[in-house]
């Protein structure tokens, strides 16, 4: 008896936290990515890639798997605003891959002449959505002043 007690005591615990717990909706891509550069998460501006070929290329994807898409990229360091929507979840898992692996590659390069920019994509984020298609990726120089 004592131990059914406890059990549901801690399930409504959690469901009160998870209740209180805030959501961030990633369905407004330029909201987000607004919200983020005028909280100042990053040290320069970023400029959007408009060529989408080009940006699904640096990660080595094919833009044609992937529909609502925004790129934002530093020109003079690792800080990055990446938003995808993958068409499937084979897409959402090569992205997430992509981005894991171009994240390794960027440490490795910059380790050699900016290490302050390791750092940044060390902590870089990686979003997903609970529909396995949105996928947000984030390397900025003051994760706190993030609001997702």
């Amino acid at each position: 008896m004592r131990v059914t007690v406890k059990l549901v005591s801690l399930a409504l615990i959690l469901l009160a936290l998870a209740a209180c717990a805030s959501t961030v909706d990633l369905s407004d891509p330029r909201a987000l990515m607004d919200g983020a550069a005028s909280n100042g998460a990053f040290s320069n501006p970023l400029e959007p890639v408009s060529n989408m070929d080009v940006a699904y290329s640096l990660f080595g994807l094919d833009r044609a798997r992937y529909g609502t898409s925004l790129f934002y990229m530093s020109t003079a360091t690792s800080e990055a605003f990446v938003y995808m929507q993958a068409s499937d979840s084979d897409a959402y898992n090569d992205a997430i891959v992509a981005i894991e692996r171009r994240t390794e590659s960027q440490k490795q390069l910059y380790a050699s002449y900016a290490p302050e920019e390791v750092t940044k994509l060390e902590n870089a984020r990686i979003l997903r959505d609970a529909t396995n298609r949105i996928i947000v990726y984030v390397v900025a120089d003051d994760y706190s002043k993030l609001t997702f």
